[in-house]
């Protein structure tokens, strides 16, 4: 894919090792302190769309490396815009979370949870409060739709996971509320900047997934925990932000609302028969 293509020019330029340019120069050569800071802040948005594209598509990213984390250091000297260290905290998070989740968990391929599955759950949880915390309130709209988006991400492996736990249903119950609220939020931020026709392609996968998770939850036995009518209304802003979002008929955003209003549909059809999330 080209966002491998670019990321590999880039590392071939140095901009992963800054520090270190005159081993990928010809001529004897050392970055000042300005030119350090440009060269992370370029190496900051090639990892950026990497995070996000390889999250996008499904593809393993590498959940980190060193020049990331130096950026991402508290007491880093590389001088870059705080919204977009907040973003790749947030994306080397998301990274993680696939990573882990992607190649540790046995519960993906056998459909059961262990101790380790719980175990390494939970601490992803914590790191995500963590991340919440250390990143306070002063965030601006698309860093917390981000945010926000990376949450659902992660607590929506608990579906996969078949135990009884409570931080299981913490975790379910949790997850809902952030698709609402991750909806609600897009739908705010179209109205003001109508950002839906030219965002990213991971808005639409944050949003078909907020939309896909309610619809999940609200046929489930979990259907008397949640806020059916909210749930419903937040469903419906997904549909129409998802429409929005479509640049010509039959394209990925419109069949996406086509497919997910069947969905709707069809569990309406049959009464919509609450089914265990065991």
């Amino acid at each position: 894919m080209l966002v491998n293509i670019a990321q590999t020019i880039a590392m071939q330029l140095g901009l992963d090792q800054p520090e270190s340019i005159q081993d990928f120069s010809r001529t004897k050569r050392k970055l000042t302190l300005v030119e350090l800071s440009e060269a992370a802040k370029m190496w900051s948005c090639s990892s950026l769309t990497y995070f996000s594209i390889s999250s996008t598509y499904g593809m393993l990213p590498v959940s980190s490396n060193g020049m990331v984390d130096l950026i991402c250091d508290e007491e880093s000297a590389y001088d870059i815009p705080i919204e977009m260290k907040h973003q790749l905290l947030i994306a080397r998070f998301s990274a993680r979370t696939n990573k882990y989740m992607s190649r540790s968990m046995p519960f993906l391929r056998e459909r059961t949870c262990s101790k380790e599955t719980s175990g390494i759950l939970g601490l992803l949880e914590q790191e995500y409060s963590d991340l919440c915390r250390g990143l306070g309130q002063a965030l601006t709209a698309e860093t917390e739709i981000l945010l926000i988006g990376t949450g659902i991400q992660l607590y929506v492996f608990y579906l996969l996971d078949t135990g009884q736990s409570l931080a299981r249903k913490i975790g379910l119950l949790g997850a809902f509320d952030f698709a609402k609220s991750l909806i609600n939020k897009l739908q705010q931020l179209d109205a003001t900047a109508d950002i839906i026709k030219y965002s990213p392609f991971s808005y639409f996968r944050m949003a078909t997934l907020a939309a896909l998770f309610i619809l999940r939850l609200e046929d489930s036995s979990f259907v008397g925990l949640v806020d059916v009518d909210g749930g419903k209304q937040a469903f419906n802003t997904a549909l129409m932000l998802l429409r929005r979002a479509s640049l010509e008929d039959n394209d990925l955003p419109g069949r996406t609302s086509k497919i997910l209003v069947e969905l709707w549909s069809a569990q309406a059809a049959h009464g919509r028969v609450v089914k265990s999330l065991d």
